[in-house]
């Protein structure tokens, strides 16, 4: 009799165990497993507007067990407060915070609380409370040391009016400045780049002479501004070979690329080097061909640069070696586009805005091995606006909303 005792009790047991084991619970510990935290986006970034991933659900392994959560960071208790909270349905992320943390823990009678869960939101797209004073499309933005340097620009809808005026945003304090040193030249849809801490602005368009004249005619000339001892901009005697406007600059090797552009009689088919204190000099590829380009983005990647799209017809992208120099062909965007912004972060480059068939808000990530792929949509659409990276953020300013109307002064800032 007690050997039939013991035996029916320890299949009593093993069916204890097996119907604990059914609900994914430890037996050895008795303890629940962890609710699992999530608002369905891969990278756990959401946006409020658009709305994009707001929505948090947590879901329970063990089956009955009940849930509490809590959003303020601190570990979650089996009573119901003003901070801790039961989980009965998916909520949503109210977007005041940069980055929001939601921890979770698993409660049942009898058996001991789950270790907490823990996953943090972050905001994909925010506007910044700062302005710029000059609102401004075609301008360039640059950082250095923690500071968004943004110059010139056109500051009407018709592509008639700019400016020679500069700000400063500084990403730590989140206040916009004058940078008290303008432009010797007003300017937009200039090249632009950073080279020892100083920041060159390259051709674009001017007003012509003498000014103002109705006539706006791309430019040759050179104007920089030292970020370590400021002082006025001063034009230097380097110049362009030809006066080239919708360029762009990158810089690779201690080197500044000068890619064309528009030099008013049509696009140019050769890049140029520029080492400060002398001329551009023509670049001679070793192996492909550079095709003319407008209104496009070249984005520093690596020890290369990638020159992306241009024009309403085109979707190139190609990579511009300058060891070689040479240019290699790669996966083509999915839609032809222009007047976009760019930024890099961890080899992909972000397309911000631009032209597609109308005003966009779009964004594209890009990588030569993935192609082209939609990433959070920004808050408006901008056409011809400005960005920068800083901190593993990217600020995007300025740009136009409407054909209608003149440029915007905002400042958004984007998580990659």
């Amino acid at each position: 009799m007690r050997t039939r005792s013991i035996a029916s009790g320890l299949a009593a047991l093993a069916l204890l165990a097996a119907a604990l084991s059914c609900q994914n619970i430890n037996v050895e510990t008795e303890t629940l497993q962890p609710p699992v935290i999530s608002n369905g986006e891969p990278d756990f970034r959401y946006s409020m507007t658009p709305a994009r991933g707001r929505s948090v659900t947590i879901t329970d392994p063990n089956g009955g067990a009940d849930i509490y959560y809590t959003l303020n960071g601190s570990t979650p208790t089996n009573t119901v407060s003003a901070t801790n909270y039961q989980y009965t349905v998916p909520f949503n992320l109210a977007g005041t915070e940069d980055a929001t943390t939601v921890k979770a823990r698993a409660f049942k009678p009898g058996l001991r609380e789950s270790s907490v869960a823990s996953r943090t939101f972050e905001l994909a797209w925010k506007k910044m409370s700062a302005t710029l004073t000059t609102a401004r499309m075609g301008h360039g933005a640059v950082e250095v040391d923690g500071k968004i340097y943004i110059i010139g620009g056109f500051t009407d809808q018709s592509f008639g009016l700019m400016t020679a005026d500069c700000e400063v945003y500084d990403v730590g304090t989140g206040v916009v400045s004058d940078l008290g040193y303008d432009l010797n030249s007003a300017r937009a849809a200039f090249g632009i780049a950073v080279l020892n801490r100083k920041i060159y602005v390259i051709g674009g368009t001017v007003n012509g002479v003498p000014d103002p004249d109705p006539v706006l005619v791309p430019s040759a000339s050179i104007e920089v501004f030292d970020t370590q001892n400021p002082g006025n901009w001063t034009t230097v005697t380097d110049e362009l070979p030809v006066a080239i406007d919708n360029l762009c600059a990158a810089v690779s090797g201690g080197v500044i690329y000068i890619f064309p552009g528009d030099s008013g009689v049509g696009s140019l088919d050769t890049i140029y080097a520029y080492s400060p204190g002398s001329d551009p000099a023509a670049v001679t590829l070793s192996s492909g061909l550079y095709s003319d380009r407008t209104y496009f983005q070249a984005v520093p990647i690596g020890a290369g640069i990638l020159l992306v799209g241009g024009s309403m017809s085109t979707k190139d992208v190609g990579s511009f070696d300058p060891s070689g120099p040479s240019i290699s062909d790669l996966t083509d965007l999915t839609t032809s586009s222009y007047r976009f912004a760019s930024a890099a972060d961890l080899g992909n480059v972000y397309l911000f805005g631009g032209y597609v068939i109308g005003i966009s808000a779009a964004v594209r990530k890009y990588s030569d091995s993935e192609g082209e792929s939609q990433d959070f949509t920004m808050p408006a659409a901008l056409d011809y606006p400005a960005a920068a990276s800083s901190g593993g953020y990217v600020y995007v300013s300025g740009g136009l909303v409407s054909m209608s109307s003149p440029p915007v002064n905002t400042i958004y800032r984007f998580t990659p």
